[in-house]
């Protein structure tokens, strides 16, 4: 029987959970707003200048979002979208590469000393 292994690089991985997360709150936001106030998926496209099954399959995921589209669609369900940049725990840290210098950080133990190391760098 055939089998595959897919291998997916440490900066793949932290794009692909962002871009899952981000697709799910817009559907959360999609749900709470047609449970609220009866929004549906064509008067959000209506609003953006789109049709309905473009936004179908953007919130499906059968399409990419661009970061404008997030920003449209939090518009016409009400919603402000919002972004920001932290520093990751010690739990999710494991073995990030630092572009700029090549060095690696391969686990939990005392990261943060060792993040402003590399950073200082």
């Amino acid at each position: 029987m055939p089998s595959f292994r897919t291998t997916l690089t440490p900066h793949k991985r932290v794009a692909a959970r962002f871009v899952v997360g981000v697709r799910r709150a817009i559907q959360k936001g999609m749900a709470d707003a047609s449970s609220r106030s009866g929004l549906t998926q064509t008067a959000v496209a209506n609003s953006i200048g789109v049709h309905r099954s473009v936004v179908s399959r953007e919130i499906r995921g059968a399409s990419d979002m661009t970061l404008g589209r997030v920003a449209e669609l939090a518009w016409a369900m009400g919603m402000e979208p919002h972004f920001e940049l932290r520093r990751p725990s010690d739990r999710e840290v494991r073995n990030i590469v630092i572009p700029q210098t090549g060095a690696s950080i391969a686990g939990p133990s005392d990261i943060s000393s060792d993040l402003n190391q590399i950073m200082a760098a």
